[in-house]
C-alpha cells in the first residue's frame, strides 16, 4: 500500500483510454495503520485530471477510476 502513490502516475499512463483502474479496500478506519497512506492515495487518484473517479461500497470499498478518451472531463 505504501507504494500505491509512487505507482499511480505509471498506472494512469499505461491505462488505455476507456480503461478501468480498480483499487480494493480503500476505506479503512482512522485507527488503521494504513489510514493516512490510503487517504492520501485516494486524494491523489481524485486529483487526476484524466480519470473519472467513484467509490463503490460492495463488501469492501473499491475506488474505480475510468480513464477519459480525451482531455475532456465528463
Amino acid at each position: 500500500r505504501r507504494d500505491y502513490s509512487q505507482l499511480l502516475p505509471n498506472l494512469v499512463r499505461i491505462l488505455r483510454p476507456g480503461g478501468l483502474l480498480v483499487i480494493d479496500n480503500v476505506a479503512v478506519s482512522s485507527d488503521h495503520p494504513n489510514a493516512a497512506v490510503m487517504t492520501n492515495f485516494v486524494r491523489q487518484v481524485q486529483a487526476q485530471s484524466n480519470v473519472q473517479v467513484v467509490k463503490c461500497a460492495v463488501e469492501t470499498t473499491m475506488l474505480l477510476a475510468l480513464k477519459n478518451y480525451s482531455n475532456t472531463v465528463l
